[in-house]
């Protein structure tokens, strides 16, 4: 009898929807005016600033006011500055091309979730970012980062930039923590803004893309119970996440794995699982922005309780 040749092992069919049709979302009012598109401005070294300060170069930072001669901008911890336009290089706000913008999360103090295996938060989105900046190479005109290496920046410093390039989307990436419990799917999820029309299409977009690529990763899974594409409101009726109640665009927080499970840190610590999330990100930007994908994988979120508001005697130090 010839020898039988091995069957090949079958690729997993992806889904292509995750449902959620139905849910409907509240829809919510902005609370507070946008700012004027001015754009941004990089600083290509050490710059003085008017109060006789110092900025590190490489920063990436919102023009609030001044003149094309002294921009006065936002630092990273939300002081406004002066800065002599010689020590600058300009991004204009968004036009008749597509500008994205991609917020690794936390960053310097702020360390995020830390996994079992002492792997922070702020530096493994940090470098899913720069894969998914990768990925968006030639697929959409410009690509800004809210921070390209370690320090910290404020949620109004985050949204101001945002709103000041006028982005046509912008995805700050997390990983999660403190889930509900083990799931048979991956648990990740989404947050979408109340306040903006398109929030719900942006958060099933982005949901849908992560989404479908970790149901070709093996298990274990945790998650919440709820886990999905969803919205979260406050006790005041607007969104609950500063960074999508401070922002006037696109705005949307995806938490694709749990750091604190050792098994999904033991994936997003592999480079490819890295490199597949950025891309992952980067194909949800480009559906959004110019598809009318409808995305999938909403969900309705069961009710939690605020955060606990304990004072803040944290200092914000600019680098």
């Amino acid at each position: 009898m010839a020898p039988t040749s091995p069957r090949p092992t079958p690729t997993p069919s992806l889904p292509q929807s995750f449902g959620g049709e139905d849910v409907r979302w509240p829809r919510t009012a902005e609370s507070t005016t946008a700012p004027r598109a001015l754009g941004a401005v990089v600083t290509l070294r050490v710059a003085r600033t008017g109060d006789g300060g110092t900025l590190a170069a490489g920063l990436t930072l919102p023009r609030t006011g001044g003149s094309a001669a002294a921009p006065v901008v936002m630092t990273p911890c939300g002081r406004s500055v002066a800065l002599a336009a010689r020590d600058l290089r300009v991004i204009a706000p968004s036009g008749d091309d597509v500008l994205v913008v991609i917020d690794p999360s936390h960053g310097g103090p702020q360390l995020g979730a830390v996994a079992p295996n002492g792997d922070r938060e702020k530096d493994r989105v940090l470098q899913i970012a720069l894969e998914a900046r990768t990925a968006l190479a030639g697929r959409v005109g410009r690509v800004v980062l809210t921070r390209e290496r370690d320090y910290e920046e404020t949620l109004g410093f985050r949204a101001a930039l945002v709103d000041a390039l006028r982005a046509d989307a912008a995805v700050s990436v997390h990983l999660n923590a403190s889930p509900d419990g083990p799931r048979t799917t991956p648990g990740t999820e989404t947050f979408g803004s109340t306040a903006d029309g398109e929030g719900r299409r942006f958060s099933g977009v982005v949901y849908e893309r992560i989404r479908r690529y970790l149901q070709t990763l093996p298990g274990p899974w945790v998650g919440d119970r709820d886990a999905g594409a969803k919205y979260r409101v406050s006790a005041a009726g607007r969104d609950y996440y500063g960074l999508l109640r401070l922002a006037h665009r696109p705005f949307v927080i995806a938490e694709s794995l749990y750091l604190s499970s050792p098994h999904e840190a033991a994936l997003v610590a592999r480079p490819d699982v890295r490199r597949a999330l950025g891309t992952a990100i980067a194909d949800a930007l480009v559906a959004f922005t110019t598809t009318a994908a409808p995305g999938s994988g909403w969900v309705t979120p069961y009710a939690r309780p605020a955060d606990p508001n304990s004072p803040d005697r944290h200092v914000c130090v600019d680098p």
